[in-house]
């Protein structure tokens, strides 16, 4: 259980419940001052000149518990999370966790000739993602004077800040105990501070502000052409010239995207379409699983039909995964596409990599980004599988790896199920279930507003498959490295019978892919029908 810190010295003052509401204003020495808190670990800061704060509608409706003490010179505010100090006549700003340790050390503001600057302190060891979408491969600003399309931050510190309608923000990231930010033409600051302390819970934090491109549903993630293309959607880079380097580019601008909470990024593959083939085919891999992918018009090589037929249909297999991240996206704030260290940001390791990122929870994706086909593959926590080969990858370790030509190289994560839509009608949803923990997945049956519910969990020789349909649908369970089966069964119902090949598998079989060391079970759910599957193996799972 956390406990709350207390800022040292401050103990002596009297104290007051927390007003009505989450918003608290109170008058400064040359303005007003506000802050009005979102959750226990986040609030907004505002700062105005002269002018009292014009009255905003609250972020969240939902009472925050906060404990208010007025000591002096300064307010200090409570929570099961947060301790923070404003001083009353400046706005002065110092945040602690609840250990008492400094996040913010301290923020002040000042404003003169029509720019709004704000300095705040940093360790030195601190390091700074987002601020908008770039190129750049690495990914940490410190060092750097970034002119901010998307003035989001996150820091290792373990917080996230946001400068919210201030035109243009120029960072200063190049001192080695502090920053300096300048909005030109701000008449005040609305500053957001979201404590984490991971980039995924600043993040939670954040999409209380809304979650602009998110809104994308099963029908919007084919191909689309230029005039298609949504609003609220970050466009990655778009070369002059395809290259090499380009298609790189746009793999660090997702990866940017991802730390300056843009949920939605769009990749252009038209200006690779007639570019030599082996960089067009891997431009249209990463085209497969950007959560947009988008054509504009440009110089098309006689035979990048295929290419753009191998879009679509990954993009129509991934569709009820990339629906479900959508979703999560809207609700959570969390980006489709995550740098590998927002997913494991424990990982000193994870930070390093930024040519391979997550799709989803379940999916790492290592595009090729140079000719030849071979790359290395960092693989952090987990044991991993690639769908290419079957091949298992463990925790923590880099492997070099060849793709051929129409190969991009994804691994899927033990302890989760990947949905795959068929392509063609009467064909069964694909379930690859990686063992040997546990997983789920729901997908949501958009026309419903409800979520099908997938389970499935080994128990030493058995494994247990669970499917909660909401719709009657054709199934075929993939289990991952299973060794040989003995016996399938569907709990009150029948015994399923083995298949000789898997073009005679059909529902009611099974069949073991030796070659592979996979299990396929084909089964026919009932819309509300609880439907489980036992499988017995020959071999004990440790």
């Amino acid at each position: 259980m956390r406990r709350v810190a207390v800022v040292a010295g401050l103990l002596t003052s009297a104290h007051a419940a927390f007003p009505a509401g989450n918003v608290h204003s109170f008058r400064l020495a040359d303005g007003w001052g506000e802050v009005e808190w979102i959750s226990g670990s986040s609030f907004r800061l505002t700062r105005t000149w002269g002018k009292r704060p014009e009255k905003r509608p609250p972020i969240k409706a939902d009472r925050v518990e906060v404990e208010r003490k007025d000591l002096g010179e300064r307010w200090e505010y409570t929570t099961g999370y947060l301790v923070v100090t404003v001083d009353k006549s400046s706005l002065k700003l110092r945040v602690t966790d609840d250990d008492g340790e400094a996040l913010l050390a301290g923020m002040s503001a000042r404003q003169e000739g029509g720019t709004v600057e704000v300095e705040s302190t940093m360790e030195p060891t601190e390091r700074l993602y987002g601020l908008g979408t770039r190129t750049a491969a690495d990914l940490n600003l410190r060092g750097q004077v970034v002119r901010a399309a998307t003035p989001f931050l996150y820091s290792t510190a373990g917080y996230g800040e946001y400068y919210r309608g201030a035109g243009e923000c120029v960072f200063d990231l190049r001192q080695a105990n502090r920053r300096i930010v300048q909005m030109k033409g701000a008449t005040e600051l609305e500053y957001y501070f979201y404590y984490g302390p991971s980039p995924k819970e600043v993040l939670e934090e954040h999409v209380a502000l809304g979650a602009p491109g998110a809104d994308r549903h099963s029908g919007d993630f084919g191909l689309l052409p230029a005039v298609k293309l949504p609003a609220g959607v970050s466009r990655l880079c778009e070369p002059k010239e395809p290259s090499w380097a380009s298609l790189k580019d746009s793999v660090n601008a997702l990866l940017h995207a991802g730390f300056s909470a843009t949920l939605v990024s769009a990749f252009d593959v038209g200006p690779y379409l007639g570019a030599d083939a082996e960089l067009r085919e891997r431009a249209s891999q990463l085209a497969s699983v950007a959560p947009v992918a988008w054509m504009s018009r440009g110089a098309v090589a006689p035979d990048s039909g295929r290419a753009l037929k191998r879009i679509e249909d990954a993009r129509k297999m991934l569709t009820p995964f990339l629906v479900v991240y959508a979703q999560e996206a809207r609700e959570r704030g969390f980006p489709i596409v995550r740098p590998v260290a927002m997913q494991f940001h424990t990982d000193a390791e994870a930070w390093k990599w930024t040519d391979q990122f997550l799709l989803g929870d379940e999916l790492l994706v290592a595009p090729v980004l140079a000719p030849g086909g071979r790359r290395s593959v960092y693989f952090p926590r987990g044991i991993w599988t690639d769908l290419r080969t079957n091949r298992v990858y463990k925790s923590r370790q880099t492997a070099e790896i060849q793709a051929a030509a129409d190969e991009l190289p994804m691994f899927g994560r033990n302890g989760s199920i990947l949905p795959v839509a068929p392509l063609t009608a009467g064909e069964p949803w694909l379930l690859h279930y990686f063992p040997k923990l546990a997983a789920e997945f729901f997908v949501l049956e958009e026309d419903l507003s409800d979520y099908t519910q997938l389970h499935a969990s080994p128990a030493v020789e058995t494994v247990r498959l669970e499917i909660e349909s909401l719709k009657d649908r054709d199934y075929e369970w993939v289990v991952h490295h299973t060794g040989p089966c003995k016996r399938v069964a569907q709990v009150g119902g029948p015994e399923f019978r083995e298949a000789k090949s898997l073009a005679e598998l059909a529902p009611g079989r099974w069949l073991h892919d030796r070659t592979m060391d996979n299990l396929h079970v084909r089964t026919e759910a009932r819309a509300g029908e609880h439907h489980v599957i036992n499988v017995w193996l020959e071999v004990v799972w440790n």
